[in-house]
């Protein structure tokens, strides 16, 4: 086999090609009648097309990471968003193939999503947006063995932008323009902006963006990338005869859709494990291979064994010093008991007024597949099911495991700060913690595991909610059991950003404090916390002279004197907003309790002073309660 072509369409939902047969959500919405992809069911009439291909994850770096290692998220290392590169140990699918011979070619839409993670390991030559310098160096080269990967973003929000600026996209504009008067925000308009500046204005302007409105721009966008940008790239491949004995592979990272449970409606992606985000379209196309559809369970991970048992005659598994959790789909044979695993991270600064300067992410859900259900972990409360987990944790990290682990949200520094300022006192014990977190309303609101039995409910409405597992048959705590087993015992790897810890000891050691280094170690082991501080800061100074940037934002505020000593009272002292809270906790109904601190993270009461009419009015309703 002379050339191996990886072409990943990023953002593209599984439905979306025509040898689905799984349409119903596009017909719940009415927005099959925009799907015209003739470009890719030509190339799937003559191909293997998998039914039922699931991610890793529903964002880009962490499932372009487990197709290019064949290792799901805890073994590559790529895991949160933007956090942390692959692992110096993990082998990419390029690296390999140079061993074979293969020249390596990358081609992406978004270098800053790539480099970064140094998923380009092993690429001899990069192109970014670049398709006619792509065609013009594969048609020069083609004589030899070329393994070439190209990353297209066109589907990708903002829905109906060409990526490739030769292209036409006054079709996008018009409807950016035409969306602003539906939604009532022409106010907010600005003839300015670019292209990518007037969608992120107008979303900036909104709560979510719900399927009604954008569903249909998603699959006119969809079909405007098929035949136009995809259908010139392929014809290009075809005209200089690169396809001939060569070996395609067509896929996608993450879909489109529902994403979170609380907002059904919600059309985006990052969030939790739906299937309209994790269920990908998946296509093999080799001469000598012919056309079937698959409907087994299958993995993006699978991607790297079938590449290379197709292109090479080694034995994968004395290749590589480790076992792939992928398997090739090359034999034609496949295992319908098999369940694929995948898993999603949570971001803190999607509620936080500051720039993406310190980056903190939770293990949000975890889940494996099978052909029909899907069981899921929420949190991470297996860190508890050990008999001597809460006394092997430092203070630090079991208060962060609490809130992140089992009640599924980011601390807040004050109640964080009191609780550790009562266990490091001796006032109250990690034991007794846990058990009132555990007897809590809201941990009984967030059960901890949960399944959907998709046959029954393939729109994913109707979860079994459990609590614990001890009563629960054996085949369904050997599936949370294979996602324990699955996720323990992670690798490490290498920061995006190291540079980081110096620059919180800085900040800290300027602050002033007697104790700066403990302080230091604490916002550096948890930097969520930091940027607690910083959003309040901001907040309170209303400072206009913001850059968000991070090198600007450094300077501008972190390093203010402002700041410093802003920090040093926020380190002094536990916040007043803590007493209020512990009020609310006291006088008020749990999903009252809900709806307040909601509110109150959404800025619709004063931070910085805790004032207004609204919030007197709330006061009185508590103190009179």
């Amino acid at each position: 086999m002379k050339h191996i072509i990886l072409i990943s369409i990023d953002n593209l939902r599984f439905d979306c090609i025509g040898y689905q047969p799984a349409k119903k959500e596009l017909m719940k919405y009415d927005v099959s009648k925009y799907l015209q992809t003739p470009t890719l069911d030509r190339i799937a009439e003559k191909a293997l097309c998998f039914t039922q291909c699931i991610s890793t994850n529903t964002y880009t770096t962490a499932a372009h990471a487990s197709a290019f290692t064949g290792l799901y998220p805890p073994r590559h290392g790529a895991r949160a968003f933007y956090e942390t590169k692959i692992s110096k140990d993990a082998h990419t699918l390029a690296e390999v193939l140079k061993i074979f011979g293969y020249e390596t070619v990358m081609m992406t839409d978004t270098a800053n999503l790539f480099r970064p993670l140094e998923l380009n390991r092993g690429f001899d030559h990069f192109f970014h947006k670049d398709d006619p310098g792509l065609l013009e160096f594969l048609e020069k080269n083609k004589e030899g063995k070329l393994f070439v990967f190209a990353h297209f973003f066109d589907v990708h929000e903002p829905f109906l932008l060409c990526e490739n600026k030769t292209y036409d996209n006054s079709d996008y504009r018009k409807e950016v323009d035409l969306l602003y008067e539906k939604l009532d925000l022409k106010k907010y308009q600005s003839i300015k902006d670019s292209d990518k500046g007037a969608w992120r204005r107008l979303v900036d302007h909104l709560d979510s963006k719900d399927h009604e409105q954008f569903f249909p721009l998603y699959v006119r966008g969809v079909s405007k990338f098929d035949r136009g940008r995809f259908s010139d790239f392929m014809s290009g491949l075809e005209n200089m005869a690169f396809l001939e004995d060569s070996l395609l592979v067509i896929f996608s990272d993450h879909g489109e859709g529902k994403s979170n449970t609380d907002r059904p409606e919600d059309f985006a992606h990052g969030g939790m494990l739906f299937d309209s985000v994790i269920r990908v379209p998946l296509i093999l196309y080799k001469s000598d291979i012919g056309h079937k559809i698959i409907n087994e369970t299958v993995s993006i991970v699978d991607i790297f064994p079938t590449i290379l048992n197709l292109s090479t005659n080694a034995d994968i598994h004395e290749l590589l010093p480790y076992e792939l959790d992928g398997i090739s789909l090359s034999s034609l044979t496949y295992d319908n008991d098999r369940t694929v695993y995948s898993e999603t991270w949570q971001r803190d600064n999607k509620k936080l007024l500051i720039p993406m300067v310190f980056i903190s992410s939770a293990l949000r859900q975890r889940a494996v597949r099978s052909e029909n259900v899907k069981y899921l972990v929420n949190g991470t409360p297996d860190l508890f099911s050990a008999a001597d987990a809460v006394e092997k944790m430092s203070s630090e990290v079991f208060l962060q495991n609490v809130y992140r682990g089992l009640l599924r949200r980011f601390e807040e520094y004050d109640e964080y700060y009191a609780v550790l300022s009562r266990l490091n006192e001796k006032r109250l014990t990690k034991e007794g913690f846990l058990k009132h977190i555990l007897s809590s309303s809201e941990f009984h609101s967030k059960p901890p595991y949960a399944l959907y039995d998709l046959g029954e409910d393939p729109f994913e409405e109707n979860p079994v909610s459990i609590l614990n597992l001890s009563d629960r048959d054996s085949e369904t705590v050997k599936h949370f059991d294979s996602i324990k087993f699955i996720s323990s015992d992670p690798v490490t790897s290498d920061e995006i950003f190291p540079g980081d810890r110096s620059m919180i000891t800085d900040i800290v050691r300027t602050a002033g404090k007697e104790d700066w280094q403990d302080k230091a170690n604490m916002l550096i082991n948890n930097r969520h916390l930091l940027s607690c501080i910083i959003d309040d800061f901001i907040v309170q100074h209303r400072n206009k002279d913001l850059v968000y940037n991070r090198k600007n934002f450094e300077q501008v505020v972190l390093r203010s004197r402002e700041f410093s000593l802003f920090l040093n009272e926020r380190m002094s002292k536990i916040p007043s907003k803590s007493i209020i809270k512990n009020i609310i906790n006291k006088c008020v109904p749990y999903p009252t309790q809900l709806q307040i601190w909601n509110l109150l993270s959404k800025r619709i009461f004063p931070r910085e002073t805790m004032r207004g009419r609204m919030w007197d009015k709330l006061l009185s309703r508590i103190l009179n309660y």
